[in-house]
């Protein structure tokens, strides 16, 4: 009897195959392929679930339980119901349903013998369209079919598909929309989710950093349909990764053996949120600078070795003083020597400060600005969004290479910016270029004119040398 279940490969589920066969001999259960300690231990449990429901365990019987592949080391959640039921089916206590692509048994077992959905069976499954999985109460279904069973004795009822809403269901946060943000604010809101730029945050503590910062997920671009497919949306929406700052780097990257995913792989598609930056240990700055520019994360382990993927949103926040007063433009007596002041910021390094293309300041709000609707700003950036995709297609402002964006700036700034002489790196250079490019998209301009180069000059290169100067009390 061959049934087809699920074992954790690496950060996800995969197909796997259980095979039952049952020899004469000293009645004894023997699982090959590899097993880890969890699914060794679910065979107590396969054997007190049986009995509690009324089955019988075979008699004078040895049993041999062949996990497939064979040459890959085995960990499931679910798989003992798969074996519970492979057991079932093959002493014939149970009529086996009609198999069919696409169908996987995959549940835990209490004692008693009812059947529980396993938590990671929504998050972590690689499904296909169509597929059906047999499993238990539990989780909420989401992104394919399944036959509910409440215990064993349910094994025998026709496995029909029950599908629970929408096949890829999408739902966006909506805890920024009902906020009210300034003129400035909203703009700045808008560029940072229209190019999915890396952004940093500083100012006054108090200031409404962490607040603007947690707005941004709510005008992210919707999943699409191959996001969904391939189990990389949580919540229904975009990931978002808010480790605290104590976090370490081996949990930043990943580890073990085999290597595992980190928190760096967790954001990948989203947002990786790094609230108070400044307080994160040197060594996970160092090691977000590859993955936030590759887009991926290699991890080598012993002999083994693993690429995940890590197309990440970087966003952070940071006060720049140890009181949390001192801000551009303001004058703060916090104390504290000005010296001291200055020296708080070099605990971020300056390459990884450089991975940050937009960094803003910011302020208390003034009461003489505009006020605008976080409906409104969705409004506008959906249309900036259908606007640019006319032009260009699916490429987006931080894709964009420097030729491609240098065509569309006015012939004065041009011959500046060709030349590059007033960046410290193509890095800064680049950045400017591509965030001037959202700022047009944002205005849905064709090309790119003076007024948003020079305000993308100012996000992208004077606040950063103000901060690289020291250069911050005098506005």
């Amino acid at each position: 009897m061959i049934v087809h279940s699920l074992i954790r490969h690496q950060d996800r589920l995969v197909p796997a195959e259980v095979e039952v066969l049952l020899l004469p001999g000293l009645p004894q259960i023997h699982v090959l392929g590899l097993p880890d300690q969890v699914i060794k231990e679910s065979l107590h449990r396969v054997k007190s679930a049986l009995r509690s429901q009324g089955f019988e365990w075979p008699k004078a019987r040895q049993i041999l339980v062949n996990v497939r592949p064979v040459d890959r080391r085995k960990s499931s959640r679910g798989l003992e119901l798969a074996i519970a039921a492979a057991l079932i089916w093959e002493t014939a206590q149970r009529s086996a349903p009609l198999f069919q692509k696409g169908f996987y048994v995959y549940g835990e077992l209490t004692l008693s013998g009812e059947v529980l959905e396993p938590e990671d069976l929504a998050r972590d499954f690689l499904f296909e369209e169509g597929d059906l999985v047999l499993t238990g109460q539990g989780s909420e279904a989401r992104g394919f079919a399944r036959n509910r069973i409440l215990t064993l004795a349910d094994l025998d009822r026709p496995v029909r598909q029950e599908v629970s809403g929408p096949l890829y269901e999408v739902r966006r946060p909506h805890e920024g929309l009902t906020k009210k943000w300034t003129e400035e604010e909203a703009k700045t809101l808008g560029v940072v989710a229209l190019g999915e730029h890396h952004w940093l945050l500083a100012g006054s503590s108090g200031g409404g950093k962490t607040t603007l910062a947690r707005a941004l997920r709510d005008y992210l671009t919707e999943p699409t349909a191959q996001d969904l497919r391939e189990g990389k949306i949580m919540d229904h929406w975009r990931p978002w990764v808010a480790p605290h700052h104590s976090l370490s780097v081996t949990g930043a990257t990943g580890g073990g053996v085999p290597p595992r995913p980190g928190e760096i792989s967790r954001a990948d598609r989203g947002i990786l949120f790094l609230d108070e930056l400044l307080e994160f240990h040197p060594g996970v700055q160092e090691a977000l600078r590859e993955p936030v520019e590759a887009g991926t994360i290699r991890l080598t382990r012993g002999f083994r070795t693993q690429t995940y993927p890590a197309r990440l949103q970087l966003i952070g926040t940071t006060n720049l003083c140890p009181c949390g007063r001192w801000a551009p433009g303001q004058k703060v007596d916090c104390g504290m020597s000005l010296r001291r002041c200055r020296s708080n910021l070099e605990r971020i390094s300056g390459p990884f400060f450089d991975r940050f293309e937009i960094l803003t300041f910011v302020r208390a709000a003034n009461p003489q600005q505009r006020i605008i609707s976080g409906q409104e700003i969705l409004d506008r950036v959906e249309h900036s969004r259908r606007w640019s995709r006319e032009r260009r297609g699916e490429l987006k402002a931080r894709e964009m290479t420097t030729e491609q964006i240098l065509e569309q700036v006015p012939t004065p700034w041009r011959i500046e910016l060709q030349e590059g002489r007033l960046f410290p790196s193509e890095r800064r250079r680049l950045a400017t270029l591509r965030v001037a490019r959202s700022l047009a998209d944002w205005d849905q301009s064709p090309d790119i004119r003076s007024a948003h180069l020079e305000e993308s000059l100012r996000w992208c290169f004077k606040n950063f040398e103000r901060l690289r100067t020291g250069m911050l009390v005098e506005g």
